[in-house]
Formats: structure tokens, C-alpha cells, sequence
């Protein structure tokens, strides 16, 4: 645990880094500059309550979560996150609008049509791709030949 003192002499903080029982066992902490004791400096304890957390349904399994502990199991048991927990507003639109009801090879051939519409855009603006260099060697990437 970490202690905080105080001395009176010098105006100086210190911190004391001790298990709870050698705090127990010698309390006192002198001092380095003029080795008088210091006095140990008490602060106060962080309490959250309830009253900081505004109950709500939940729209994934319409639960009541009434705290962040709950939330944050809702959270976990559902497999989805707070927005404020690093996703921008964008970036979660993007996702709701997302259309869900397409079959994912409908989806995929999409995308591969959007890549070799880019491809033939770039080819047609010029880009030459290099050739690659012959090897006699054929890697080996682990798959079955």
C-alpha cells in the first residue's frame, strides 16, 4: 500500500510504499531532510453510489440495469460495448446502417467488384505494376501443394 506523510518542519510530502503489516508494526516515517517524524496525511475514500447511475431497459435483452456493475455484465453476456467506451458516432452509424439482410457472398462479390473497378481505374491512369523477380525457390507458406 502506499502511505502519504507529511513533514511539518520542511513542508515536504513523502510516500511510503509498505505492506499493511509492517504499517502496523512502525507507523512513523522520518523525515529525510531534517529527520524529524512526519505526519501521516489521511485522505478521503472515492464512494460511488447508486445515485450517480440513471437506471435504464436494455434494448439488447430488456433487462433493467440499474448499475455500472450490471452494465458492465449486460455488456459482457451480450457481447457489446458503450459507445463512449472508444467508438465514435461515425464509426457506430456506420455499423447500424450497415445492410444486415444481404447474404455475405452477395456482400463480398460487392466489394470484390468495388476493388477491380479501383484496379481498372488505376491502370487506366497509368500504373504499371513491376514484375516480380523469378526465384528458383518456391516458399513455403505451410499450405498443401
Amino acid at each position: 500500500m502506499i502511505y502519504t506523510y507529511h513533514c511539518e518542519e520542511c513542508k515536504r510530502d513523502y510516500e511510503r510504499v509498505c505492506s499493511l503489516a509492517a504499517y502496523v508494526e512502525d507507523p512513523t516515517l522520518h523525515c529525510r531532510e531534517c529527520g524529524k517524524p512526519a505526519v501521516r496525511v489521511l485522505t478521503p475514500v472515492r464512494i460511488f453510489s447508486k445515485g450517480n447511475f440513471e437506471p435504464f431497459v436494455s434494448p439488447v435483452d430488456g433487462s433493467v440495469i440499474t448499475t455500472s456493475t450490471e452494465l458492465q455484465e449486460h455488456n459482457k453476456r451480450n457481447n457489446v460495448v458503450n459507445l463512449h467506451d472508444g467508438y465514435d458516432e461515425a464509426a457506430v452509424k456506420r455499423f447500424t446502417e450497415r445492410q444486415w439482410n444481404q447474404a455475405p457472398e452477395e456482400e463480398r462479390k460487392k466489394d470484390l467488384n468495388a476493388d477491380m473497378e479501383k484496379a481498372i481505374q488505376k491502370l487506366e491512369e497509368g500504373y504499371k505494376p513491376s514484375p516480380a523477380e523469378y526465384t528458383e525457390e518456391i516458399p513455403n507458406d505451410g499450405r498443401p501443394t
